[in-house]
């Protein structure tokens, strides 16, 4: 009897989780449905017929599995090229409502026009934010550029006297 947790693709939890759902073993394992594996929690119908195969493959009923796990990227991997960011337009925005005397305004106006100045502020706030995301995502994509085409020179450094 072989030890389920010997399965490829089977760690010390789902291990667990599998002798407490019955299958303690790869023969129990490999010996049943992907439909009944499918009830133990963390295991669908696709990883069950998967965990069967390679259950199968260890007792020496089947041969290996068909999708051999999947390599860990490296670090030496194509570097992603980064698109340069558009160049935002900042427009004036005008006033919502003119300048006009304070006691010349109804209530109602008069509260029209506060709620039109503080949105042109954050209008302005908000204009101000995207276009320092902006700059950065600009500093961004040219440090990116710069590394992808090669090392930096070294810098040269000043003899203190």
């Amino acid at each position: 009897m072989t030890d389920v947790a010997k399965v490829t693709g089977i760690g010390p939890t789902l291990a667990a989780a599998l002798a407490s759902a019955g299958f303690a073993t790869a023969e129990s394992l490999a010996a049943a449905g992907p439909e009944r594996i499918a009830v133990v929690p963390g295991i669908g119908r696709q990883r069950a017929a998967r965990l069967i195969a390679a259950a199968k493959a260890l007792i020496g009923q089947g041969e290996a599995p068909a999708t051999p796990p999947r390599p860990l990227p490296s670090r030496d991997a194509p570097v992603r090229k980064v698109k340069a960011a558009r160049p935002v337009v900042v427009a004036e925005a005008e006033p919502a409502v003119p300048d006009a005397p304070a006691q010349t305004l109804s209530k109602p106006a008069r509260k029209a026009a506060r709620v039109a100045k503080r949105a042109q502020k954050v209008a302005e706030a908000a204009m101000a934010v995207a276009q320092r995301l902006a700059e950065r995502a600009t500093r961004k994509a040219e440090k990116a550029a710069a590394l992808a085409a090669g090392p930096a020179p070294a810098k040269k450094r000043k003899k203190k006297k």
